[in-house]
């Protein structure tokens, strides 16, 4: 199906151009971009006519939400910063409590079936919480910052990022960053 413009195309727009070889095809070639401009000005200003209203109200609605949005939008990262820093926080305390089992128990202080019956009554730390409103489930996401760039090596300076991530996830760790591992939670509803 063919769609239909607002002004009807001269025959110049469909017109196969192959050289300009003479004062005389220059002249014809002038007249024809003459031509084609001049229809592409009275296209732009019929689509500008329809558009510039359009645009206008798009832009009187983005300034009556950009408002709320904004202090809703830090609500949500200030929430889920709150949430991190408990979750990343209760599983770095369980992990401690599981190395210093494995600690005893490679130090014989205690016997294999004590430091399993320890290990079977620590609480589980819930990976997904639900609340009547929705739930969120945590997911672990390593991380890194660069703390000394004195250390670091040369090919990483610039904050080359990508470099950075890509060498940690395949488990290339360099001098001169800390890694870490967050609870990032992740909204259902």
């Amino acid at each position: 199906m063919k769609k239909e413009t607002a002004i009807t195309l001269p025959k110049e727009a469909t017109a196969k151009f192959v050289a300009i070889k003479t004062q005389d095809d220059l002249q014809k070639a002038v007249s024809i971009l003459s031509v084609l401009n001049k229809t592409l000005d009275l296209l732009t200003e019929k689509k500008e006519q329809l558009t510039k209203p359009i645009n206008i109200a798009l832009k009187e609605i983005r300034l009556r939400y950009k408002e709320p949005e904004t202090i809703l939008q830090g609500k949500i990262d200030e929430v889920r910063a709150l949430m991190t820093a408990y979750q990343t926080k209760q599983v770095a305390l369980q992990e401690a409590k599981e190395s210093k089992l494995a600690e005893k128990l490679a130090s014989g202080e205690i016997s294999i079936e004590k430091a399993t019956d320890k290990l079977s009554k620590l609480p589980d730390i819930a990976k997904r919480t639900e609340s009547d409103d929705g739930s969120v489930k945590f997911k672990s996401v390593k991380k890194f910052e660069v703390v000394d760039l004195a250390k670091l090596p040369i090919e990483y300076h610039e904050a080359n990022l990508v470099l950075l991530r890509a060498d940690m996830l395949k488990g290339v760790e360099v001098s001169g960053v800390r890694y870490f591992t967050e609870q990032v939670p992740f909204n259902s509803r």
